[in-house]
C-alpha cells in the first residue's frame, strides 16, 4: 500500500504567474496543490470542403489528480485528534469516542479508532474542506480495519461514510442520490438489518477486516466550489456485540480530478485548467508526469491555431500531447519564440499537431523544438520555423534520443551559418526517422535536410528532397556518430558547392535511391541506386502536397525508379497509413516490391482509379505550383501542387464516385469540373479563364 508523507493537515495553494507554478501560501484549508497561421493563398481549400479525417489519437486518460486534503493522524500525540477533526456520540454508555492510538496504523505511529457499545453511534468528522471550483470530480481514499457483528448474511453492527455540504447540518450517505458517489475499491459489503442500529437500514461496511485495506470513493464534479465535511459513522444495535468491536481509520486523502482536455486556443489563459477553459499551456502546467493531454473534439473538428503569446512551452515532465491531427491543429510560436522546449531527462510524446512559426534567437538552436530529453514525434508537421542556431525545425542535444515517425519536416531554416535546416542531431542517444518526409528546408551552412554530429541515426522508408544548404550537403550531412539509411530517397537537394544530397561516411541498409552520391561513401548495398554529379538520378517525385493521410508527402510517378524497387523492412504502411508493400505487376520487383521512400503508390484497381491532367494559362503555358483540389462525396479532399509544366495527378480514387476537381491560383481563375469516375482519367485539363 502506498504510504503518504507525514504532514498532518496541510494545504498548499499554488498560483500560476506567467505560466509558472509558484507557491503562494501554506496552511489553512483553502486551495490545493498539484502532487498555421500565414498559409499560402494557393494552399487554401475551396469553399465548402473539409480536411481529410486525421489519424485517431491513442486512447488516453486525460485527467490529472490534484491533492486537496490529506491526513494520516501522525502529527499529534495519542489520544488527541488533529486540529479541525471532531468526534460525536449518540446513545450507549460512555466513552467511546474516536481517538488516535498507536496500537495499529496504516502509517505509523497513529491511526484513529473507536470501540463500540450497545445501541450507540460514534462519529468522526473531518474539518471543513473547501473543494476547488471547476473540477471534473473528486476522489476520497482511506485505509480501514474493522470488527463489526455479523451472523451469517445478516449485518447488525456496521460503519458508513457520509458527507455534508451545508456546514454539518445535514449528512447523506456518500452513495445516496443526494451525493452521487460510488466506490471503486473497498466498497460497502452489506446492508444493516432493520432494527435498533442508529444507522439502519443503510448500505455499510460490516464484518471483520483484520489488515488495513484501502477504500476509494469517486465523487461528482458537481461538488466543485462547495465546502465538504466527511463523517465516518459507526453504529451498534442493542442485542449483542462482537468481541473487541472496533473501527480503525487512517491515511485519508482527498484529490480532485482535472480534465486536461484542451478546449481553448488562447494562451496563456488564467492559469487554471477547468471545464470552462483549459489552454494547452494550462494543461501542460497542470499535468503530472505520465499524463496525456487530448484536445476537445468539438473545437478541433475544424482547423485551429494556438498562437503562443507567453513564450515557448516548457515540458519538464514525462508527457503525451495527443493532437487531433496535423491538419486540425497548428501551434505557432508567433515568430517570437520556439514552440516546445523538452527538458533533460524527460520524455515527450507529441502527435497529431503542426509546429509552426517558431523562432529561436541569439544563437539558440531548434526554431520549432529543442529536445534536451527524449522526443517521440508522430503524425505531425514541423514547418515554417527559424533558428538563429542549429536545427531550423528541431534541435536534439544532450544525452537523450529522438524518434520521428509518419511526420513531415518542411520549410524550416537556420540563419547565421548554422547547420541542419530541417533538424540538427547532437543527441548522444539513438535517433530514428521512419516513414517521414524532410523537404524544402534550408541551412545557412551545411545539412539542408539534417546534420548529425553525435549518436546513432537510422533513416528508414523516408523521402529527403528539395532541401538546400549554402555550403554543402543539401540533403544529409554527417560529422561524427553514424547514419544508417534504408529504403530511403535522398535526391533533388541543392547547395552552392558540389555535394547536393549526401556528405560523409554512411551505413547503407540497402534499397536506397541517392540522386548524387558525390561526397558520400557506403551506398553500395543490395538495391541501392545512385547517381553522380554528371548523371544525377531523378526519383520523379511530385510536389509536396496532400496525397491522403494526415501529413504532406511527395508522390512518386508511375515511371519513377523508386517504384517497386525497395524493401519495406517490416513496415506495413507508408507515411499516409496506406498498405505497404503494394505491388505493381507491370514493374519488376527488387526486395519485397515496396516502393523506395515515404510514399507507397497504390496500384489502380477496379475500385481505385487515377485522375490526371494539366493546368495551363490562357495562352497554353503550363502553370507550376498551382494547387489542385479533389473533393470527395463525403466532403473530404486531396490536394496536389502542379509540377514545372503544370501536370498533376491523383491516385486511389474510388470507382463509381463523383468528385469535384478545382484549381486555386493567386493569379488565375479556373472553372471547377465535376467528374464521375468510372475509369482512369488522364486528360482532365484546366485552362485559365
Amino acid at each position: 500500500m502506498k504510504k503518504i508523507r507525514r504532514f498532518g493537515v496541510t494545504f498548499v495553494f499554488f498560483a500560476v504567474i506567467a505560466g509558472a507554478l509558484t507557491a503562494a501560501s501554506s496552511g489553512g484549508a483553502q486551495g490545493f496543490r498539484r502532487t498555421a497561421a500565414g498559409r499560402d493563398p494557393d494552399s487554401l481549400p475551396p469553399a465548402g470542403t473539409v480536411d481529410p479525417a486525421p489519424v485517431k489519437p491513442p486512447a488516453a486518460d486525460s485527467f490529472a489528480s490534484v491533492t486537496v486534503f490529506a491526513e494520516n493522524f501522525d502529527g499529534v500525540g495519542a489520544p488527541a485528534l488533529p486540529a479541525g477533526w471532531t468526534t460525536q456520540r449518540t446513545g450507549g454508555a460512555p466513552p467511546p469516542f474516536f481517538a488516535t492510538s498507536t496500537s495499529a496504523a496504516d502509517t505509523a505511529p497513529n491511526a484513529v479508532f473507536t470501540n463500540g457499545s450497545l445501541n450507540s453511534s460514534n462519529s468522526l468528522l473531518s474539518p471543513a474542506i473547501a473543494l476547488p471550483a471547476g473540477m471534473s470530480g473528486f476522489r476520497l481514499s482511506f485505509a480501514q480495519t474493522r470488527n463489526f457483528e455479523v451472523i451469517g448474511p445478516i449485518c447488525f453492527d456496521a460503519g458508513i461514510l457520509e458527507l455534508s455540504t451545508d456546514g454539518g447540518t445535514t449528512f447523506n450517505n456518500v452513495t445516496s442520490p443526494a451525493v452521487g458517489g460510488s466506490f471503486t475499491a473497498g466498497a460497502y459489503n452489506s446492508t444493516v438489518s432493520a432494527g435498533s442500529n442508529p444507522i439502519s437500514p443503510s448500505q455499510a461496511w460490516c464484518g471483520s477486516q483484520s489488515t488495513f485495506a484501502l477504500s476509494t470513493l469517486s465523487l461528482p464534479g458537481s461538488l466543485s466550489g462547495q465546502t465538504a465535511i466527511f463523517r465516518w459513522r459507526a453504529g451498534w444495535d442493542n442485542s449483542g456485540i462482537a468481541a473487541n468491536p472496533n473501527w480503525v481509520i487512517d491515511s485519508v486523502v482527498l484529490t480532485a480530478t482535472i480534465d486536461l482536455t484542451v478546449n481553448s486556443t488562447a494562451d496563456p489563459g488564467d492559469g487554471v485548467c477547468n471545464p470552462a477553459e483549459c489552454t494547452l499551456r494550462e494543461a501542460i502546467n497542470t499535468a503530472a508526469s505520465g499524463d496525456t493531454i487530448p484536445f476537445a473534439a468539438a473545437l478541433f473538428s475544424t482547423p485551429q491555431t494556438i498562437t503562443l503569446t507567453a513564450g515557448e512551452l516548457p515540458i519538464n515532465k514525462d508527457l503525451t500531447i495527443a493532437g487531433p491531427g496535423a491538419n486540425r491543429l497548428s501551434i505557432s510560436g508567433n515568430n517570437a519564440s520556439r514552440v516546445f522546449n523538452i527538458g533533460a531527462g524527460f520524455t515527450a510524446n507529441i502527435s497529431g499537431v503542426t509546429i509552426t512559426g517558431g523562432r529561436s534567437n541569439s544563437g539558440g538552436g531548434g526554431g520549432g523544438v529543442i529536445n534536451n530529453g527524449n522526443l517521440n514525434l508522430s503524425g505531425s508537421v514541423v514547418t515554417g520555423n527559424t533558428a538563429a542556431g542549429a536545427g531550423g525545425g528541431v534541435f536534439c542535444q544532450g544525452t537523450g534520443s529522438m524518434s520521428i515517425a509518419g511526420s513531415t519536416i518542411s520549410g524550416n531554416s537556420t540563419t547565421g551559418l548554422f547547420n541542419g535546416g530541417g533538424f540538427q542531431n547532437n543527441c548522444q542517444g539513438t535517433t530514428t526517422i521512419t516513414n517521414s518526409t524532410i523537404s524544402g528546408n534550408t541551412a545557412s551552412n551545411i545539412g539542408g535536410g539534417f546534420r548529425t554530429t553525435q549518436g546513432d541515426v537510422t533513416v528508414t522508408n523516408s523521402t529527403i528532397t528539395n532541401n538546400t544548404a549554402l555550403n554543402g550537403a543539401g540533403g544529409i550531412s554527417i560529422g561524427t556518430g553514424s547514419i544508417t539509411v534504408r529504403n530511403t530517397i535522398v535526391a533533388g537537394n541543392q547547395n552552392n558547392a558540389t555535394i547536393p544530397d549526401v556528405a560523409g561516411a554512411f551505413i547503407s541498409g540497402g534499397f536506397n535511391l541517392i540522386g548524387n552520391v558525390s561526397g558520400a561513401t557506403g551506398f553500395n548495398q543490395t538495391g541501392d541506386q545512385t547517381g553522380t554529379g554528371g548523371a544525377p538520378l531523378d526519383p520523379l517525385l511530385g510536389p509536396l502536397g496532400n496525397n491522403g493521410g494526415p501529413t504532406p508527402t511527395h508522390a512518386i510517378s508511375t515511371n519513377s525508379p523508386a517504384l517497386d524497387k525497395g524493401s519495406s523492412f517490416g513496415a506495413t504502411t507508408d507515411q499516409r497509413g496506406l498498405v505497404r508493400p503494394r505491388d505493381n505487376p507491370a514493374v519488376p520487383n527488387a526486395g519485397d516490391g515496396a516502393d523506395i521512400g515515404a510514399y507507397e503508390a497504390q496500384v489502380a484497381t477496379a475500385a481505385a482509379l487515377t485522375i490526371a491532367g494539366r493546368v495551363t494559362t490562357a495562352d497554353g503555358r503550363g502553370l507550376a505550383n498551382a494547387t489542385v483540389y479533389l473533393t470527395k462525396p463525403d466532403g473530404s479532399y486531396l490536394t496536389v501542387r502542379t509540377g514545372t509544366f503544370g501536370n498533376y495527378s491523383f491516385e486511389g480514387i474510388e470507382a463509381g464516385s463523383t468528385v469535384v476537381v478545382t484549381v486555386v491560383s493567386k493569379r488565375f481563375t479556373f472553372a471547377p469540373q465535376v467528374v464521375s469516375v468510372s475509369e482512369n482519367i488522364k486528360n482532365l485539363d484546366f485552362t485559365a479563364l
